[in-house]
């Protein structure tokens, strides 16, 4: 298992949207889930939504569900981001391997990476990064 950290000049958002776009479309990972983890004064919370789209009463991109309800705990209850992630799988095409990727809302943004048997793919994008 490979643990990395790399600190980057990306804001948040911008980081969070390169790793979905590079670890999914350009690596061809599977997204299980998009994470939220909040923290309040006292006490703290992690959303968890499926990946891909979300069929319900209407159709809706499971990334939009995760910021509304996130966008939520800020306003109504006063909690706030302390990081967004992906959770993502190899393909289905025999190879095995997890990756979590954590976008950390700290000044400069730092990236968390937890892979098994991924870590070429994380070594590819850490070398793509802006870093400080």
């Amino acid at each position: 298992m490979m643990n990395t950290n790399v600190k980057t000049r990306l804001k948040a958002g911008e980081a969070l949207d390169r790793s979905y776009e590079y670890f999914v479309n350009e690596q061809g990972l599977q997204l299980v889930e998009w994470i939220a983890h909040m923290h309040a004064r006292e006490g703290a919370c992690e959303l968890r939504v499926t990946g891909g789209t979300i069929k319900g009463a209407t159709e809706v991109d499971s990334k939009a569900v995760l910021l509304s309800q996130a966008g939520k705990l800020v306003s109504d209850y006063g909690f706030e981001p302390v990081y967004f992630g992906l959770h993502l799988h190899a393909p289905a095409d025999g190879n095995s391997g997890h990756l979590m990727v954590a976008v950390k809302q700290t000044d400069p943004v730092e990236i968390s990476f937890e892979s098994l048997e991924l870590d070429a793919a994380v070594e590819g994008f850490v070398d793509m990064v802006p870093v400080v």
